[in-house]
């Protein structure tokens, strides 16, 4: 029988796994339709708050398997800085309160924003060991950014069908209520999505992944925003860019 300790260890890493997969969809579906900011407010929130919970998780798993150990990377040190430079300036600031959760409506500079995605940060590069788990979190991704565009689309060809005030309004997508900035969330997306449709072990998820991937560009040329399609060439020379570094034979269709 196992030991109550590795039991203990198995169940927090299965926790840990699951909750950043939850955590990494969540973000680009989730909306209240009931508050009046129906976007930031809540993706913030949820950034924030199961990512502290998971946190604890992870400290509780190397507490239980007795490891503290950080996987070296500059970036540590980079996002490190980053925080730190937020913490100065906010405590520096003329507006302490406004710096700390930020201004009505956009709170995605705030000091605990940045306290947010620099936990979610550690929590992926200091769990995801593989590439299957990696996989995992960008078919994640791509699953709940897909999901929104897709609202978003049928929205724009007149297909509301969902029973609030926002969902009548023609630009209406989970992602935010920003058309331009979905234009930019997608262009960062869909080399995510090319690159899955080469590298998923089942044809289904290479299918789907190649299917968000023409979406993410329909959706891209309806908004035709022009730092999106500038978003697009730097990350599709990118994706580009490291298939040719890691000398992956792509063939010219893939190329093109």
């Amino acid at each position: 029988t196992d030991k109550p300790q590795n039991r203990a260890a198995a169940y927090l890493k299965q926790v840990l796994t699951w909750g950043l997969r939850v955590l990494i969809f969540l973000v680009p579906v989730m909306f209240l339709p009931v508050t009046f900011e129906a976007f930031e407010f809540p993706k913030q929130l949820i950034l924030l708050g199961l990512g502290v919970v998971l946190l604890v998780v992870w400290v509780s798993y190397g507490v239980v398997t007795r490891e503290a150990k950080l996987v070296k990377s500059w970036l540590n040190w980079a996002v490190f800085a980053l925080l730190v430079i937020t913490i100065i300036a906010t405590v520096t600031s003329v507006d302490p309160i406004t710096s700390i959760i930020g201004f009505y409506g956009r709170y995605s500079g705030s000091l605990l924003a940045v306290v947010a995605y620099t936990i979610l940060y550690y929590l992926v590069s200091q769990n995801v060991r593989s590439s299957e788990e990696g996989n995992w979190l960008l078919g994640t991704w791509i699953t709940g950014v897909g999901l929104s565009t897709l609202v978003l689309v049928l929205q724009l060809f007149g297909v509301r069908f969902l029973p609030f005030y926002l969902g009548q309004q023609a630009s209406f997508s989970p992602l935010g209520s920003s058309l331009n900035a979905i234009a930019i969330v997608l262009a960062a997306s869909l080399p995510i999505g090319l690159y899955l449709a080469r590298q998923a072990k089942l044809m289904a998820g290479r299918i789907l992944a190649l299917l968000f991937s023409i979406l993410a560009l329909v959706t891209i040329f309806l908004v035709n925003y022009s730092l999106g399609w500038i978003a697009l060439l730097v990350a599709s020379a990118a994706w580009l860019g490291l298939v040719f570094w890691k000398n992956e034979h792509t063939g010219s269709l893939w190329t093109v």
